[in-house]
């Protein structure tokens, strides 16, 4: 999907989420409803739009923020369960 169509449909979520909300609580609404609602390839296309895009609403640049955030803590996690899992079976192996 063209990047200028998801900065119109992210800035439209942003409007509508926005009415009697500071700016923070709003775009973490949009945070979660791009992670819940949009495909994996329309948030890879949105979190490659640079953060100084003019197009982009105040509300649509934290919520991209706060999206990439989440990418790098859930990478973390992931990274950390796995050499878990490691280190449980190769532990395993050793004291069988």
């Amino acid at each position: 999907m063209e990047s200028q169509r998801l900065i119109k449909m992210l800035n439209q979520i942003s409007t509508n989420l926005s009415p009697h909300r500071s700016d923070e609580d709003a775009a973490e609404l949009v945070k979660t409803h791009i992670t819940k609602f949009w495909s994996k390839t329309m948030r890879d296309q949105i979190l490659s739009v640079p953060s100084d895009t003019p197009d982009l609403s105040n509300i649509s640049k934290i919520a991209i923020k706060n999206l990439k955030e989440l990418n790098i803590h859930s990478a973390i996690e992931l990274f950390h369960k796995k050499v878990l899992e490691l280190l449980i079976h190769y532990w395993l192996l050793i004291f069988q």
